[in-house]
């Protein structure tokens, strides 16, 4: 038996160890990743996978970023409280990704109208999470309308938190005490610390990149189409059942749709990759990269030979092709998701017209202004919509909200 000023004594170096840790962590932090970043502002939640941290006072993206005392962003220089006669649900399009809280359509569309607009909108959120965003917080707030802005993370793959790749649909609440824990743990240095190194080693190699891209292509969309328009379907039934007016936004993503291949090009490239493969067998790497790149260059949408050409690269240690075959790759990922978000802002019009919902159509709204930059930047994040782009948003929010001089208030 090992006494008890023993047993006191190993734990009080224990606890000085963690405490040593805790405070060397702190001191040298690790240089952030940008997934680091978004993390630090989500913690884990029993019922949505995870939700925005409560009382944030920081910034991100370059922009300010406030959110209450439940963890939804706020604009602290508008009027606090409620009641919410408007919910806006949706996601990091909503959310206001790069601009400031102030700027986020939600905060001018309350500007515009007079009255209390909550932005519950969460990045990364699909339909599957709005719903429980719609049953755990809006409808219990009685609002008069609310808009259901989800879409393009229902068409994704993979999440923040974690490398789950199963569907949204096959999740499972957790506990209150492992969120609760695992949440006080992601608060620490150490944690911190630790995950920063990881997502530096894991990303900033080119195994990290190609394994990310293999999970990614493997994965099924989060919610298929047809969970997509049963979900929209669903939340505009049970907003309507509550006397309030659903109100869809079909948002637009500024993402490149694949180039066209002649016949002629495909074929010179797979007499191409014939070569390569003939001198892959010689033992001549050199020669065998250099025809991989040349019919990559003229068919850049050959997805198996972009992952000949990677593993060629690592096995002959020429990290030029690999990171070549890795950037194709990572664009026909981008091209996917174009396709796929087309896709589900025709069932965004399809639910429209079966349910009689009216909708806030920003892809028509940004198509009519070509020349005008709406997104944050066209390149590094085409995705999001610039300070600009939520202004218009909202402009035409409020056109459909609004009702016409002297005439009765909205349907509900």
């Amino acid at each position: 038996m090992i006494p008890w000023k023993a047993r006191l004594a190993w734990l009080a170096l224990a606890l000085l160890i963690v405490a040593g840790t805790e405070l060397a962590a702190g001191f040298w932090p690790a240089p952030r990743e940008r997934l680091e970043a978004i993390l630090e502002i989500f913690e884990l939640h029993p019922t949505r996978i995870w939700a925005l941290r409560k009382g944030l006072d920081t910034r991100f993206m370059g922009a300010p970023l406030h959110t209450d005392h439940e963890g939804w962003r706020i604009d602290p220089a508008a009027p606090s409280g409620g009641p919410f006669r408007i919910y806006v649900l949706g996601d990091s399009l909503t959310f206001g990704w790069g601009v400031g809280d102030s700027q986020t359509w939600p905060s001018l569309l309350q500007r515009r109208l007079g009255i209390p607009v909550r932005n519950a909108s969460v990045p990364g959120y699909t339909t599957w999470q709005g719903m429980r965003v719609l049953h755990e917080v809006a409808l219990p707030d009685r609002p008069e309308v609310v808009m259901i802005c989800h879409g393009v993370n229902d068409v994704s793959k993979l999440r923040f938190f974690g490398a789950d790749t199963r569907p949204d649909e096959d999740q499972r609440p957790q506990s209150e005490l492992a969120v609760t824990t695992w949440n006080l743990l992601m608060n620490t240095n150490t944690y911190r610390f630790l995950r920063n190194r990881a997502f530096r080693n894991r990303d900033g190699a080119l195994e990290g990149q190609a394994a990310f891209l293999r999970l990614s292509q493997e994965a099924p969309p989060r919610v298929s189409m047809e969970a997509y328009a049963g979900n929209l379907t669903q939340m505009v039934d049970q907003v309507r059942a509550a006397g309030a007016l659903p109100v869809l936004v079909k948002m637009p993503l500024n993402l490149p749709l694949p180039p066209q291949v002649s016949p002629a090009s495909r074929r010179q490239a797979a007499e191409l990759f014939a070569q390569a493969s003939r001198r892959v067998q010689q033992g001549d790497f050199a020669q065998a990269t250099a025809r991989y790149r040349e019919g990559l260059s003229l068919d850049p949408l050959d997805a198996k030979r972009c992952w000949e050409a990677y593993e060629l690269g690592r096995k002959s240690g020429d990290s030029a092709v690999a990171e070549f075959a890795l950037s194709l790759l990572r664009r026909m990922e981008v091209y996917q998701s174009s396709a796929r978000h087309v896709q589900s802002n025709l069932r965004v019009d399809q639910v429209a017209r079966e349910t009689g919902t009216p909708v806030v159509d920003v892809e028509a709204t940004f198509a009519r202004f070509p020349g005008r930059p709406l997104f944050n930047d066209p390149v590094l994040d085409p995705y999001h919509p610039n300070a600009a782009g939520h202004a218009l948003i909202a402009e035409e929010a409020a056109r459909l909200l609004s009702p016409p001089a002297g005439g009765p208030d909205p349907p509900r």
